[in-house]
């Protein structure tokens, strides 16, 4: 009998029994790659990778689960009872699973000094991301995170203990930014002690990219900012690559970079220290709106140049006299064109210029040409589009019907109207290239030298006006920076400046745009 044994192994399932007891000695690793940093313009770091340690466990290799609880929390710090939960959950195979991040030098020593006793847990090199400007930009830059269920059928050939872009450039790049994890072939005995090591694959960083952000500048506006609730865009007009983009409150990106306790989240949550302001906030755009009603009422013939309404510091309207009111009310304009109209940014003007418009006319050269309602394409996640009214809207969802007085509150930017800040970024972008369509980005270059229009297929104007109404409008809100305009504040020697200031207020009298 045993002779026939014998002569079975041997003899007849030799290679079944060799691949068995190779599988018991053989252990293939594999190693995490690095991302790929990221740059300003001037290649300064604005995200990059560190080396750390991480703690991994194979379920079907642990025989004694409270042994190996025991012996493992004594040496990394993790709560009992989770790991108890983690081990008798996991299936029972030889995949091993990420426990814990950025172990601490103390932490490796202890189990290394207990790594007899805990087979069935491996400590691997990996990398945690680290941010080294703190709060600086981190609405733009995002952060990384280990990759949820949900997310890995997003991505292709990742594994659940691998980090990817969870919010901002982090995300919406992360298919360059990622990198290849690599291979390595350990011989191990019995017990667990690694013989030889050998690398099978070796891992590839993920590319490096270069983003249109000048630090320095983006310094200098979150430094204006300061404490303020608010956000400041700063794009140059010629290319649409945004040169700052801050938003406030905010928050430091490396603590993402290990655990994170729920009362830290739930206080950055409680302040919207996530929230971008800058694409996802929308308020009522105020006067800053009045360019666009401008240049609409140009191009339609709906004034000229010389037409002129008259300020007398309020609009006699039955049952709302109090309602319609220049902003230097009980003072007034008087007879005003559009080009001091614009100057002065006179609400009486504007009120009675749309209300002579054919409002669903201009609600469709809103949408086409304005770009209200559209998202600007900026390559950032979660982006917010914004909303317009019209009579249609108003019908259905308010049931009543739209007046003259809704038209009249639209001509200064406010009433059913919501935009983010970059959408009225990228239309005065727009009226700065003769209303050519740029799209607001920040991608500069990638390692590899591809650009956001790589990317990104550019836009044909769907909706155009002659250049010359443009012209006319760049140079009354020229004048808006001279001596009366409302931001004579900007009149800088040797410059001009064109501008348009706008004040827009909440339901409970806060400025809400400035």
């Amino acid at each position: 009998t045993l002779l026939a044994k014998i002569i079975n192994i041997q003899g007849f399932n030799t290679k079944y029994y060799s691949n068995l007891s190779a599988s018991n000695h053989k252990r293939v690793i594999s190693t995490n790659c690095p991302r790929g940093t990221i740059f300003d313009r001037n290649g300064k770091e604005l995200a990059t990778d560190l080396p750390t340690f991480d703690l991994y466990i194979s379920p079907s290799s642990i025989k004694d689960i409270d042994s190996f609880t025991e012996i493992l929390t004594s040496c990394v710090t993790f709560d009992k009872v989770k790991l108890k939960k983690i081990l008798s959950e996991k299936d029972s195979n030889d995949e091993s699973y990420l426990i814990k991040s950025n172990l601490s030098n103390e932490e490796i020593a202890r189990f290394n000094e207990l790594s007899f006793k805990l087979k069935g847990a491996t400590i691997k090199e990996s990398y945690k991301r680290y941010y080294p400007n703190g709060e600086t930009l981190a609405h733009v830059l995002g952060y990384t995170g280990i990759v949820s269920e949900d997310e890995l059928n997003d991505y292709k050939n990742l594994t659940l203990d691998e980090r990817v872009g969870k919010f901002g450039i982090e995300k919406y790049y992360e298919n360059l930014l990622h990198g290849e994890k690599g291979k390595i072939v350990q011989i191990v005995s019995a017990n667990g002690k690694v013989l030889d090591e050998m690398e099978e694959k070796p891992s590839k960083k993920g590319e490096n990219i270069f983003l249109t952000i000048d630090l320095n500048l983006q310094k200098k506006v979150e430094e204006v900012i300061g404490d303020n609730y608010g956000t400041g865009i700063i794009v140059d007009t010629k290319k649409g690559e945004v040169l700052a983009c801050a938003s406030n409150p905010s928050f430091d990106p490396n603590i993402f970079s290990k655990d994170i306790t729920p009362q830290v989240w739930q206080a950055l949550n409680k302040k919207r220290a996530f929230f971008n302001i800058a694409i996802q906030g929308v308020y009522p755009p105020g006067s800053t709106f009045k360019s666009l009603i401008s240049l609409y009422a140009l191009s339609k013939n709906v004034i000229n140049t010389e037409t002129k309404y008259f300020c007398g510091g309020s609009l006699n309207v039955k049952g709302m006299e109090e309602k319609y009111k220049c902003w230097v009310y009980p003072s007034s304009h008087g007879w005003l064109n559009l080009k001091d109209a614009i100057k002065y940014s006179c609400d009486i003007f504007f009120y009675q210029l749309a209300k002579d418009l054919k409002i669903e006319d201009f609600l469709e050269f809103a949408i086409k040409f304005g770009g209200i309602t559209r998202k600007t394409g900026i390559d950032l996640p979660y982006e917010n589009e914004g909303f317009l009214g019209s009579p249609n809207w108003k019908k259905k969802y308010i049931g009543d019907e739209w007046f003259d007085g809704d038209s009249m509150n639209l001509g200064i930017g406010q009433g059913y109207i919501l935009v983010t800040p970059l959408q009225m970024a990228k239309l005065y972008l727009k009226i700065a290239n003769g209303g050519k369509e740029l799209i607001p980005h920040l991608l500069l270059k990638t390692e590899s030298n591809k650009t956001f229009n790589d990317f990104n297929a550019s836009k044909e104007n769907d909706y155009s006006i002659e250049k010359k109404y443009d012209e006319i409008l760049i140079d009354y809100l020229k004048g808006v920076t001279e001596i009366g305009g409302t931001a004579y504040g900007l009149n800088i020697d040797g410059v001009k400046v064109a501008a348009k200031t706008g004040t827009a207020e909440g339901p409970n009298g806060e400025h809400l745009w400035l």
